[in-house]
C-alpha cells in the first residue's frame, strides 16, 4: 500500500532569458517539457502530509450522508455511560467536548451538522517531524468555529497543556473534570480551573458529554483509524517488524467520508466506526431533546439506539 501523492497546484512557470533568447529559441521546444517532467517526477519524494489540506468539497464539515450504521460492539452505547441529568444551555441540549483536537472530532462534527450549521471550521495544522517521519493525525480546528442550532449547544474547552492553563473553564466543565479526575486517578483535583493529570499519567484524555452520557477517551473511533504507512517504509525501530505510520492527509480522510466509500487508506472498518459513533451521538441528543427534530430522530437506527438507553 502506498500513500497517494498530494495534489500539487499547477503554478505558472516563468523562464527569464537574456539577449540570446532568439538564438536559443530552437532549443526551447524540448527544454520546458523536460523541466516539467522532472518537477512532476520529483514531487513524489516530497512528504504528502506537509502540504496544506486541499479538500475536493468547499464544505469542510460535509462528511457524507446519514447512514443506518448501527453500533454492534459489546457495550450497548459504545464508550458512553450514564453520567447524570442532561445539561441544558439556553433551552438546548448541551454537548460538551473537552480536549485539544483528536479523532473524536470527526464523528462529532458530522453528528452536530445534522442538528444545525457550522461556520469557521478549518482543518487543524498537521505538524510533521523527521527521523522517524511522523505527522499528527488529521482533525479539525474549532478555535474560531461558530455552531448554530435550535436543538444542541456546543461547549468546547481546551485542557491544560504542559502545566499551563489554556483557558478558564465554565463551572459545569469543572464539575465533569472533577468527577472524572477522581474516577481515573483517585487524586484530588489540582490547579483549578485547569486540569493537570498526575505526573506520568500521560496527556489529558478527551471527554464528550452528550445528553447526560459521558465518554472518556477514544472508544469507537481511535487515532489509529487516521494513520497510514509513513514514506520510506522500513521499521519503526531497530529490531522491530512494525512498519512506521503517520497521520493521513486531512483531505484523504475528508473526501473518503464525504463519498462514504472505502479507499486504499480508509477501509470499511473505519467508515463503520465513524458512522456508528455519529449515530450514537445523534441518538443521545435525540433522547435528551424529546426526539426532535424528526428528520434526524425519526430514523430507524436512532430508535434502536434509544431503546438501549432505557
Amino acid at each position: 500500500m502506498s500513500l497517494p501523492r498530494a495534489a500539487h497546484e499547477a503554478q505558472e512557470v516563468r523562464i527569464s532569458m537574456d539577449g540570446e533568447r532568439n538564438q536559443e529559441g530552437r532549443l526551447g521546444w524540448w527544454v520546458v517539457p523536460a523541466l516539467l517532467t522532472l518537477i512532476l517526477l520529483g514531487a513524489g519524494s516530497i512528504p504528502a502530509h506537509a502540504s496544506p489540506a486541499r479538500v475536493q468539497s468547499a464544505c469542510v464539515t460535509c462528511l457524507g450522508p446519514q447512514t443506518n450504521t448501527l453500533w454492534e460492539g459489546y457495550t450497548p452505547l459504545g464508550g458512553f455511560t450514564r453520567y447524570g441529568a442532561p445539561l441544558a444551555r439556553n433551552l438546548r441540549i448541551e454537548v460538551l467536548y473537552i480536549g485539544q483536537g483528536d479523532a473524536l472530532l470527526w464523528p462529532l462534527v458530522k453528528a452536530l451538522d445534522a442538528f444545525g450549521s457550522w461556520r469557521g471550521v478549518q482543518p487543524a495544522q498537521q505538524v510533521c517531524r523527521p527521523a522517524p517521519y511522523y505527522c499528527d493525525i488529521p482533525t479539525f480546528d474549532l478555535s474560531h468555529a461558530i455552531y448554530r442550532s435550535r436543538y444542541a449547544a456546543l461547549v468546547t474547552a481546551s485542557l491544560a497543556s504542559g502545566g499551563h492553563c489554556i483557558q478558564r473553564l465554565p463551572s459545569d466543565v469543572v464539575g465533569v473534570l472533577k468527577h472524572e479526575h477522581w474516577r481515573l486517578w483517585k487524586a484530588r483535583f489540582e490547579n483549578e480551573p485547569c486540569w493537570n493529570p498526575p505526573a506520568g499519567s500521560g496527556d489529558p484524555v478527551p471527554l464528550l458529554l452528550v445528553g447526560g452520557y459521558l465518554q472518556v477517551g477514544p472508544q469507537v473511533v481511535a487515532p489509529s483509524d487516521f494513520q497510514g504507512p509513513a514514506p520510506g517504509g522500513g521499521s519503526s525501530a531497530p529490531g522491530s517488524s512494525l512498519a512506521p505510520v503517520t497521520g493521513l492527509p486531512f483531505a484523504t480522510v475528508h473526501d473518503t467520508l464525504a463519498r462514504n466509500e472505502p479507499s486504499a487508506l480508509i477501509p470499511p472498518a473505519v467508515l463503520y466506526a465513524v458512522n456508528a459513533e455519529v449515530n450514537l451521538i445523534e441518538a443521545l441528543v435525540c433522547h435528551a431533546d424529546h426526539l426532535q427534530p424528526r428528520r434526524v430522530c425519526g430514523r430507524g437506527v436512532i430508535g434502536k439506539l434509544i431503546k438501549r438507553m432505557h
